[in-house]
């Protein structure tokens, strides 16, 4: 489906680092990070994503979680995108964010972490989890029993901005 897509497109994959594990239908690195689309099955995105599409599954993310990122050196390049985006169709998945500003939350840009379906966990430091600071940051969880973890200033919270954690079911 989406790889005859890709092809079509003339779109080649990237070779990923290993940080990244499972199936994945589509991987480039771009200017602003790594854009990828995941297929069905479980899978690890244990490092930084500008983008994630995954199609479902009992995925694992150890990264930004659809959040800006940050100056970091990304093959020897400092970058940076100013919008992080994560939208998973499904799956019991588990997001645990290490950092501030993890987990669609924004920093000094726009941030959002989309959930359509399952049993979720969200466990992340501070300033997490729809946060926001000089920013948008959205955590939108569809449907699922969901449980989310945060120490401080998460959850919907903003200073200078925007900040929602949306739970429409569950």
């Amino acid at each position: 489906r989406f790889e005859r897509f890709a092809e079509w497109l003339g779109l080649s994959g990237d070779s990923l680092p290993p940080a990244f594990e499972g199936r994945l239908l589509y991987a480039r690195l771009s200017p602003w990070g790594w854009l990828l689309v995941g297929d069905e099955g479980p899978n690890v995105y244990g490092g930084d994503a500008a983008l994630i599409l995954d199609l479902g599954g009992d995925d694992q993310y150890l990264g930004n979680g659809g959040s800006p990122l940050l100056s970091r050196q990304v093959q020897k390049v400092w970058r940076r995108s100013p919008a992080g985006l994560l939208i998973d169709y499904g799956g019991n998945d588990r997001y645990l964010g290490n950092r501030p500003g993890d987990l669609g939350a924004a920093m000094c840009g726009v941030g959002m972490l989309l959930d359509l379906g399952g049993d979720d966990l969200y466990q992340g430091m501070r300033l997490c989890q729809g946060a926001a600071f000089c920013g948008l940051g959205i955590l939108w969880d569809r449907f699922g029993d969901d449980v989310y973890l945060a120490a401080e200033t998460s959850q919907g919270a903003a200073f200078f901005g925007a900040g929602f954690l949306l739970d429409d079911a569950g």
